[in-house]
């Protein structure tokens, strides 16, 4: 999952969207150093990452790329979660997608001081581009993975697999119809579940 499915699934509260996008970048035990209700949305983004990757019809849609590239296919499947959520977002919450991604960069910002160094460069990037509603313009996403792409320090070819997305287009997205569903189903369980504590 990527960063607009993770914030959404998160729930309602502030704190828990921010964990939600936070998970990309905080490693390690949590051990109190940031908000309960923060770290409760990490701990939430790590649970549904453990089941996305083991998840059977996450891997089917992951395979319409190809053998080829079956070791990047789901970062490119990640990025495919947030397109579709984007043109579809109408179906998965009242607010409209521009108003919800912008209310998500003031919160985020509240912590702007504390943030890693690489998530206070992600966000004054997605503030000054609406990033988060951007993963809807297929040229935009294009241009995201090449971006991805040339920051590698060896070649992964994500550009290609990106080429293989859109030839499985119409595939693909029948496949979000089948997994979101299920992502918000498995993230309500887990929000039933949060922990009320952690310390290291």
């Amino acid at each position: 999952m990527n960063y607009l499915a993770h914030i959404l699934v998160s729930g309602d509260l502030e704190d828990h969207q921010v964990g939600g996008f936070l998970g990309d970048f905080v490693k390690g035990p949590l051990t109190g150093a940031w908000p309960l209700a923060v770290e409760q949305g990490i701990w939430l983004h790590r649970k549904l990452d453990a089941w996305s990757d083991q998840d059977s019809t996450f891997k089917s849609i992951a395979e319409k790329l190809g053998v080829k590239h079956r070791r990047i296919a789901p970062i490119i499947i990640d990025l495919a979660i947030d397109h579709f959520l984007c043109l579809q977002w109408s179906q998965f919450h009242d607010q409209t997608l521009e108003s919800f991604t912008q209310d998500f960069y003031q919160n985020l910002s509240r912590f702007e001081l504390i943030l890693p160094k690489s998530a206070q460069i992600w966000l004054q990037h997605a503030q000054n581009t609406d990033l988060l509603a951007g993963y809807g313009n297929l040229p935009r996403l294009g241009r995201i993975v090449d971006s991805m792409e040339m920051r590698r320090r060896r070649p992964l070819g994500l550009d290609q697999a990106f080429v293989a997305f859109l030839q499985h287009y119409d595939e693909i997205a029948e496949g979000f119809d089948a997994l979101f569903p299920m992502l918000q189903q498995r993230a309500r369980q887990h929000l039933n579940e949060l922990p009320e504590h952690f310390k290291g």
